[in-house]
């Protein structure tokens, strides 16, 4: 990349193999390839293997989920799970040419404790990335901020229809203006690129206050209340449905504080696998037992 900007040259994948490298985790250079800027996004399997985005997700349907998960809790599951069974039974989807991706952006890794600094932990990236993949995702980084950014990169790739889970805090974002202030056409020319492919956003609800938020009760200003509806009546936004309501009282920064403080409870609300993996590694601020260690008795003079 030496004298070379991006428009001459862009890395897609790097992969580190044989005896001289055991050292290097490439999960780790998928990070730096996004966070060093010598590409927009990286991609790699359960087994911690890089991958080539354009041969994996070429001519394939496309669900993503966006997430910190810091830890993975029962609510992630339950969106993705919920938002894929509903994306499979769309009539212009071919169920068995799915793939299914966890995305972490470099915003959300950033996006800690408050108490700390803002700069990307490679440690606490690799945790997260060791949960998700024990749970079989497949995970991809990105520096896509914009949910606009995300979907004109994946159609670049694939034609054919793809899905967003998100959470409603999230159709909340997607309507705020002043996140496109630096586009031209400003929300218009974001949604163009957003809705204009073959993409629909699965809306999983929020409680506030003892009220569930959904796509019913959402309400945007009202200069874009007629784009709002238009969206809906055009079936690319929709509600996920059969939820686990118990989920809405649930979320991660909570989780994340019972497991710091070593509350009874918490692995109630993490699947059983992530609970495991917490345990045994000691992740997120949880307090292991460590054995006190010997002291040798002092020799005499």
């Amino acid at each position: 990349m030496d004298n070379l900007s991006r428009e001459g040259i862009q890395i897609d994948m790097i992969r580190f193999e044989g005896p001289d490298f055991t050292k290097v985790d490439n999960r780790l250079m998928s990070l730096h390839l996004v966070k060093y800027g010598f590409s927009n996004a990286a991609l790699f399997g359960p087994d911690g293997q890089n991958l080539q985005p354009s041969e994996v997700l070429y001519k394939k349907h496309i669900v993503v989920i966006r997430g910190r998960f810091r830890p993975v809790i029962n609510v992630h599951m339950d969106m993705l799970n919920r938002g894929l069974k509903q994306f499979l039974q769309e009539p212009d989807v071919d169920q068995d040419n799915v793939r299914v991706l966890t995305e972490l952006t470099l915003q959300g890794l950033k996006e800690r404790d408050a108490a700390q600094s803002a700069e990307i932990d490679e440690k606490d990236f690799l945790d997260r990335v060791d949960i998700l993949c024990a749970l079989g995702q497949t995970v991809l980084i990105s520096n896509f901020h914009e949910y606009y950014k995300l979907v004109a990169f994946l159609s670049k790739i694939t034609k054919l229809k793809m899905g967003v889970v998100l959470g409603y805090p999230n159709l909340e974002y997607i309507f705020s203006e002043e996140h496109y202030s630096d586009l031209p056409g400003g929300i218009l020319e974001s949604f163009a690129t957003l809705f204009s492919r073959k993409v629909k956003l699965f809306i999983y609800p929020t409680l506030r206050n003892g009220v569930i938020y959904n796509c019913l009760r959402f309400n945007p200003p009202a200069h874009l209340v007629d784009l709002y509806r238009y969206l809906i009546a055009n079936d690319k936004i929709e509600d996920i449905r059969h939820y686990k309501e118990s989920n809405l009282q649930i979320d991660t920064d909570k989780v994340l504080q019972l497991i710091k403080h070593g509350s009874e409870g918490w692995e109630e609300h993490v699947p059983a696998e992530v609970a495991a993996i917490i345990k045994e590694r000691c992740l997120f601020g949880y307090a292991c037992d460590i054995a006190p260690k010997e002291i040798a008795p002092k020799e005499k003079e």
